[in-house]
């Protein structure tokens, strides 16, 4: 592993606050580059791991609150093979049995905070949802009165909480529906909100409390598109949000344990990170000295920070909506960064993603972790002299007035 580089984006600022008549210096509301990042190599293409030696690095798909990342990686075993990594171990790939089932290829996956994965796979005549020991339900099974058919590809098509649950989005006659090894949750044709089902988007997110957000679409006008989950409409086309009336969205939904869902959202003239309240980042925003054009795959933990794979002029690299975590041209471990994939967060508010290095031509790939450090400056609160109840009142309803989002 090689030596952790921090990356210094830029101090906090104060500015001056009269509290109950007592000069005093508050925390500025930053919105950019309040935050810095050490980042560390955790895995290279070359390594080996579980006996197995990684030929090439694929997706991340999840980052648990143990710093433990999942991932794709491909292994020269006889053939080159692939199959699902941690940094510390191999999980499952190609050519493994579980419950008589060889897997023979589509893999992606979900970890919980407990280290459980739970991943979709193929194998001879079907296709299933698994843990590392066990087939959870696969197709031919009959769950909430429906006959699993296939599991369309998603981004991801599983996911696992952290009771357990596991849900992913199935096919049966008639349609589509979000199961669990338990129950059918949602299907088309399914009324939430006064809306009607007709599809649902390939991409869902699971929650500790069971709540499933998707997307999904409706009947009507072409391009009439929702968010929700099983209870709930939470936006759709038409919506205002932040100024911002959606035309169209995305598949790629992010969910935090305090319901709130994060989605990329299309209107006239740009595209921007939504949640159901507000607009976080848009097209044309600049973040960390950098002016995006666009953006994916926008995740989300439960202090709200949402982290995208951002693009612009001559690049691209991985932002939060107050900062700019690693871009092309960046230097780690003596290394250049090239090339970003999909990014994945924890609820400490470390990112994972893949890149790949460009030294002087010879192009690796390799997983970073970029871990947070709070920038001293940004929560200075510092007074003299006693502070007044009215005073005080008025500092409460400051900072419960203040929010870390980019926009409202």
């Amino acid at each position: 592993m090689s030596r952790p580089l921090r990356k210094v984006l830029s101090a906090g600022m104060v500015w001056p606050l009269v509290v109950g008549g007592v000069f005093a210096l508050a925390a500025a509301p930053v919105r950019a580059d309040a935050i810095q990042y050490t980042l560390e190599i955790l895995v290279r293409q070359g390594d080996t791991i579980g006996g197995k030696t990684a030929v090439s690095l694929g997706g991340v798909y999840a980052l648990n609150n143990a710093g433990t990342v999942l991932f794709t990686g491909c292994f020269l075993d006889g053939d080159i093979t692939c199959g699902l990594f941690t940094q510390n171990e191999f999980v499952v790939g190609s050519g493994s049995v579980i419950e008589g089932k060889t897997i023979t290829g589509g893999l992606d996956g979900s970890l919980n905070n407990a280290g459980t994965v739970a991943f979709h796979a193929s194998f001879s005549g079907g296709e299933g949802i698994f843990a590392p020991s066990e087939l959870l339900f696969g197709t031919g099974d009959t769950i909430g009165g429906e006959t699993l058919i296939d599991f369309p590809s998603g981004d991801p098509s599983v996911a696992i909480n952290d009771a357990g649950t596991v849900a992913a989005i199935g096919r049966f006659s008639g349609g589509l529906g979000v199961f669990t090894q338990d129950e059918l949750l949602i299907a088309t044709g399914d009324t939430i909100g006064g809306k009607t089902l007709t599809d649902i988007g390939s991409g869902l997110a699971l929650n500790d409390s069971g709540t499933v957000a998707f997307r999904a679409s409706l009947p009507g006008a072409s391009g009439d598109e929702g968010i929700f989950t099983q209870d709930s409409l939470l936006a759709a086309t038409g919506d205002t949000i932040g100024g911002r009336t959606l035309t169209n969205l995305e598949s790629v939904v992010a969910l935090s344990n305090l319901g709130t869902v994060a989605f990329l959202g299309h209107f006239s003239g740009g595209r921007g990170v939504f949640t159901q309240n507000e607009l976080l980042i848009e097209s044309g925003d600049t973040i960390g000295g950098v002016v995006l054009s666009s953006f994916d795959f926008p995740v989300l933990n439960d202090s709200g920070t949402v982290a995208i794979l951002g693009h612009f002029s001559g690049g691209g690299g991985i932002f939060t909506q107050d900062a700019r975590v690693a871009v092309r041209g960046d230097i780690v471990g003596g290394h250049t960064l090239a090339d970003f994939g999909r990014p994945v967060i924890n609820d400490a508010g470390q990112i994972a993603f893949p890149v790949v290095f460009d030294d002087g031509g010879v192009r690796t790939e390799a997983i970073l972790l970029a871990t947070p450090v709070p920038e001293p400056g940004t929560l200075i609160l510092i007074g003299t002299g006693l502070v007044g109840v009215s005073g005080l009142r008025r500092l409460r309803t400051r900072k419960a007035g203040f929010s870390l989002s980019r926009k409202r």
